[in-house]
């Protein structure tokens, strides 16, 4: 009995490493640039004047009230041949803004960690006793079982 005990607790107290795996949560940040252009339109401006007819001939009189605008100056009103042109400079503008775009990325790594099998000393030792003790139990139950045969019955 006490060799039954033995064998039952060499063969169950040697264990080897479970691997284990480990997780690690990284984040992947992308950043680019990009140039944005701004358009600043050209806002307005005018002027009133009175037109003068004189012998069919059609000539400016008084200005009654201009206007420049911020982007734009007042326009120059001419008259040549009868004809009304109005000239006017208006200026556009265009900013160009640096604008930054950030992306996250999430990612889950998983990294499995094997152990190499290293007994220890004293599982080394339980390896080698328990062999021992199970060829003399072995032989102990061969021996046995020749008396039993060479005995005669009665």
């Amino acid at each position: 009995m006490r060799g039954i005990l033995l064998l039952l607790l060499v063969l169950f107290s040697c264990k080897a490493h479970k691997p284990s795996t480990t997780f690690t949560d990284s984040t992947i940040v992308s950043k680019s640039e990009r140039q944005v252009p701004i358009v600043i339109d050209a806002d307005s401006s005018f002027v009133a004047a009175k037109l003068e007819v004189i012998d069919g001939k059609v000539s400016v009189g008084d200005i009654l009230a201009s206007y420049r605008g911020n982007r734009m100056d007042v326009p120059v009103i001419s008259i040549k041949d009868n004809v009304l042109s109005v000239e006017a400079k208006a200026f556009q503008d265009t900013n160009y803004v640096t604008v930054y775009d950030t992306k996250e990325r999430r990612a889950i790594h998983s990294t499995e960690i094997r152990y190499e099998n290293v007994l220890t000393k004293w599982q080394a030792f339980q390896l080698v006793a328990g062999r021992i003790c199970l060829a003399i139990l072995l032989l102990i139950a061969i021996l046995l079982y020749i008396k039993r045969k060479i005995t005669p019955k009665g």
